[in-house]
């Protein structure tokens, strides 16, 4: 369906981001952006909402667990599986164990 505005704008406290997607793609951010969506001038505007909660509920925590993983991938890419790769995905492992919430 064919729109125009109605552009999805996230505000992280320092500058506003705005977004517009094409119709089936989504957009995932953390929930700590302020948003709002401006008019549509033209058309129509669907949009599908949802909320995801982390077992990992502090975000420093998340941001050292992603690290990991993406240190474990690119070592994993660049060298195949390596006794340091693996110690890596152990400490996130045990990590995510360790901060998940259940």
């Amino acid at each position: 369906m064919a729109y125009d505005g109605g552009e999805l704008v996230l505000n992280d406290y320092q500058s506003e981001y705005p977004i517009n997607l094409t119709a089936g793609s989504m957009i995932v951010y953390p929930s700590l952006y302020l948003h709002r969506v401006k008019p549509v001038t033209r058309g129509v505007r669907l949009a599908a909402v949802n909320w995801v909660q982390s077992f990992i509920r502090n975000v420093g925590d998340r941001m050292i667990l992603f690290d990991l993983a993406t240190a474990q991938q690119s070592l994993s890419e660049q060298y195949g599986k390596t006794q340091a790769s693996d110690l890596i995905g152990k400490s996130h492992a045990n990590l995510l164990r360790k901060w998940a919430e259940t």
